[in-house]
């Protein structure tokens, strides 16, 4: 292991800390003040942190930086946004002209930046880099896990509050156990690290979530409120050990000369993972959901089934004007929804962490690094 990972540990347990309090803060300003508030009190944080890097970060200058290449900047957005436009139309509409159609150009479009990456002597992202199999493990860690986990934190909320009817700042509350566990497993996996090997805690690690995933999918429907702060802080955990030490690896596997255009794929790797985890994950979810509201009683208007089934939120709003009876029999239907589409994407994301830690297992081996890189002369992955 080396220096790095002891120094990267309290970056990944403050993202952490912030999965933390953020829906508790966020809850707390629902309860007292209009849904604006969430996003106005981030303002003056914002302008504290503007100023404050100012005056505390040392300044880090590539002396040859290379042009910017607009083409390339462009063409990665191009792609990306086809492909997850095409990817929600899959999940709501199914398979189709407009969603395989828009799949297949963002593709093309991903495929042309790759390409264009190839052949550009100071390319936006250095794709090159994914020819060392330390490294392409590494990043496929760091966006498969954050892909799982959105999986988590797009339905939990809701769940909490639209099933088990909870308030914002509550249900805040009860996504502690999860936020917690991931800070305490960031905290702890270097020293776990020097007691085994990078590999086995990243790998062990992604199992260990996958294991509250799949616990979770099997008896959401089941137990209350203790079972899922367990089996969401042993997700917690268990993504906390792996990547507080994912980046680690990433900058010691690139050439000394590259571990910046490393950090920078590394960084890219979590934005796309949240993006697809989002999309694909949540439309899947939130499909199954639609599908199963459409089984509630002949005697709520297609109206209210069409707009109850876009979120379980947009059910609780489209049932008031509803008889007590059948407000109460449609909230019920969309509930059991709900929970059953929730718990076909944790299952989802519980064979993809399962898939990264096996991956991380097999594949990542014994790596040496320059001795700039690290007080030791080998990285035990």
């Amino acid at each position: 292991m080396t220096v790095n990972a002891a120094a990267q540990s309290p970056w990944a347990a403050a993202f952490a800390g912030g999965t933390a309090i953020g829906p508790v803060i966020g809850g707390f300003m629902l309860e007292h003040f209009w849904w604006g508030s969430v996003f106005l009190i981030n303002a003056p944080i914002m302008v504290l942190l503007l100023f404050g890097a100012v005056i505390l970060l040392p300044e880090s200058r590539n002396p040859n930086p290379g042009p910017f290449d607009v083409a390339s900047a462009a063409l990665s957005i191009a792609g990306m946004l086809p492909l997850v436009y095409g990817l929600k139309e899959l999940g709501a509409h199914g398979v189709g002209v407009v969603s395989i159609s828009a799949m297949l150009v963002g593709i093309a479009l991903l495929w042309v930046f790759v390409r264009r990456q190839l052949t550009l002597a100071e390319p936006l992202l250095d794709v090159s880099l994914f020819a060392n199999r330390v490294f392409t493990v590494a990043i496929l860690t760091n966006l498969l896990s954050v892909f799982s986990i959105l999986g988590l934190l797009f339905f939990l909320p809701q769940y909490l509050q639209f099933v088990e009817g909870l308030s914002p700042l509550t249900a805040g509350l009860w996504i502690l156990p999860f936020a917690l566990a991931s800070v305490v497993g960031s905290l702890a996996a270097p020293a776990l690290a020097r007691l085994l090997t990078l590999r086995v805690v990243i790998g062990g690690g992604m199992l260990l979530a996958a294991t509250g995933f799949v616990v979770g999918a099997l008896v959401i429907d089941s137990t209350g409120l203790i079972a899922l702060g367990l089996w969401t802080a042993t997700i917690g955990l268990g993504i906390g050990l792996a990547e507080s030490l994912t980046n680690d690896v990433v900058v010691s596997s690139a050439p000394p000369e590259r571990t910046g255009s490393a950090a920078a794929v590394s960084e890219t790797a979590y934005e796309m993972g949240g993006a697809m985890g989002t999309a694909v994950l949540g439309t899947l979810g939130l499909a199954l959901y639609s599908a199963g509201l459409a089984d509630a009683s002949g005697e709520v208007p297609q109206q209210v089934i069409e707009t109850g089934s876009e979120t379980p939120g947009g059910a609780q709003l489209a049932a008031d004007g509803l008889p007590g009876v059948v407000a109460d029999s449609f909230l019920a239907t969309a509930a059991e929804s709900f929970t059953s589409g929730m718990a076909v994407v944790l299952l989802v994301a519980g064979l993809v962490a399962a898939y990264t830690g096996l991956q991380a297992l097999i594949a990542l081996r014994t790596r040496r690094v320059s001795a700039q890189k690290s007080a030791t002369s080998e990285v035990v992955v």
